[in-house]
């Protein structure tokens, strides 16, 4: 998972997690996604996984409500 300090700025351009030996990059993969939910009027955020492993990503986009059928 990540740590909850660290669960806003992974969405930073080229912000990469250390653990041990292990360094992971997520930072251009994930700013990019915050980039273009965005674009949409929609929001992701980083949550704890209620399992507790892991971390979980929660998409949020907006319904369209000027959507007519047949168009």
């Amino acid at each position: 998972g990540i740590r909850n300090e660290d669960k806003e700025k992974v969405f930073d351009m080229f912000y990469s997690l250390s653990r041990g030996d292990n360094q992971t990059s997520h930072g251009v993969e994930l700013a990019i996604c915050r980039g273009m939910i965005g674009a949409h009027g929609g929001h992701v955020a980083a949550l704890n996984n209620p399992d507790g492993k892991g971390t979980l990503m929660r998409i949020s986009l907006p319904l369209n409500s000027n959507t007519t059928s047949g168009s």
